[in-house]
C-alpha cells in the first residue's frame, strides 16, 4: 500500500533540513524493507519538463511545417496575382519603368500585406490567449501566468514580415523578368 503526503515549508532551509533528514530515515527503513520516496517541487517540474520535451519537440516541427505550407500559399497567391497584372507591368514598362522599379512596387506591396496580417494574427492570438486563460481560471480554478512582452511581439512581427517577403522573392522576380510584348499580348 502506497501513501502519499505532502508537507510544506516557509523556507526553503526548512526544506533541505527536512530533505536531509528524511533521506537518513529512508536509508535506516530501507534496510527493514521500507521504502520512502520524497520529492520537492523542484523535482516534479524538472520531471514535468523532461516529459513533456518530446511534445516541445512534436509541436516545433509542427509549426515549421505549417510555416513553409503557409508560405507556400502565401508564394501561389501572389504569383497568381502577378499573372493577373502582367498587361499592368507591361504599361508601366512601356513608360520606363525599369525591372527595379516593378521589383521595389512587387516587394512593398507584399511588406505592407505581411504586416498587417502578422499584426491581426498576433492580436487575435493575444485575444483567445486571453480568452481561454479566463476559461481554465473560472472552470479549473488553476492560474496559467502568460508572457508576451515587447521582444516576443517584435519577434513574432519579424518572424511574419521576413515569411511573407521571403516567400513573394520568387513572383516578385517573376514580375521584373516579362517583356513589355509578351505583357502587352497578354490577355
Amino acid at each position: 500500500m502506497r501513501a502519499n503526503y505532502f508537507i510544506c515549508f516557509s523556507e526553503k532551509t526548512e526544506t533541505e533540513g527536512f530533505i536531509k533528514s528524511f533521506q537518513e530515515i529512508s536509508k535506516i527503513r530501507k534496510s527493514f524493507g521500507i521504502q520512502y520516496d520524497i520529492n520537492s517541487k523542484d523535482i516534479l517540474e524538472n520531471e514535468l519538463i523532461n516529459d513533456l520535451k518530446p511534445l516541445k519537440y512534436a509541436l516545433n516541427i509542427t509549426s515549421l511545417v505549417l510555416f513553409i505550407i503557409s508560405g507556400i500559399s502565401i508564394m501561389s497567391i501572389v504569383f497568381f496575382s502577378t499573372k493577373e497584372r502582367i498587361t499592368e507591368i507591361g504599361i508601366r514598362k512601356t513608360f520606363g519603368a525599369s525591372r527595379f522599379d516593378i521589383f521595389l512596387q512587387y516587394i512593398s506591396e507584399n511588406f505592407i500585406l505581411s504586416l498587417i496580417a502578422s499584426l491581426l494574427a498576433i492580436a487575435v492570438s493575444v485575444i483567445i490567449v486571453y480568452i481561454t486563460k479566463n476559461y481554465l481560471s473560472e472552470t479549473l480554478y488553476i492560474n496559467f501566468k502568460t508572457f508576451l512582452s515587447l521582444i516576443l511581439f517584435l519577434k513574432l512581427l519579424l518572424a511574419g514580415i521576413l515569411q511573407g517577403a521571403m516567400f513573394s522573392l520568387f513572383p516578385c522576380l517573376y514580375a521584373t523578368k516579362i517583356s513589355v510584348t509578351d505583357a502587352l499580348r497578354f490577355e
